[in-house]
């Protein structure tokens, strides 16, 4: 028993003399309205969803989706004779494996898949679905 009580007696000294020391090196919170260089720096590097923009001239109805990877994400549904404005997710834009766009018709048996293509922050995405799906035509500005 007397062996024991050194030890919890220099292990609460040590303890004490952390707590002090800690208490001591307490960071003063800075002002939150004032901006931060991590903050400009992260905000700056966060790529931002890409608008799109679908020209449906196709018999049908599409659904519009997009690939990047193994990973397909609905964007929406274009009507039949009609442009549809979408937005590619920020989580696609800037990748370097870029994705691919698959306009799937409604009731159809066949999709359209366009080619791999990588578009940046600040680019828009026009593409334009003909009645015939092999004429179909995609730009990225």
């Amino acid at each position: 028993m007397m062996r024991r009580t050194p030890r919890i007696v220099a292990l609460s000294a040590v303890t004490a003399l952390l707590a002090l020391a800690c208490a001591r090196h307490e960071r003063i919170p800075l002002d939150p309205n004032l901006p931060t260089p991590e903050a400009d720096s992260t905000r700056a590097a966060r790529p931002a969803p890409v608008p799109l923009r679908v020209d449906n001239r196709y018999r049908a109805d599409v659904v519009i989706y997009a690939l990047r990877g193994t990973v397909r994400v609905r964007l929406g549904t274009v009507t039949s004779a009609a442009t549809g404005s979408l937005a590619i997710p920020a989580t696609f834009v800037n990748d370097p494996g870029g994705l691919v766009l698959i306009a799937d018709p409604v009731g159809g048996r066949t999709s359209l898949q366009s080619e791999r293509f990588i578009v940046r922050t600040g680019q828009r995405v026009e593409w334009s679905l003909e009645s015939s799906f092999s004429r179909s035509s995609l730009g990225v500005y």
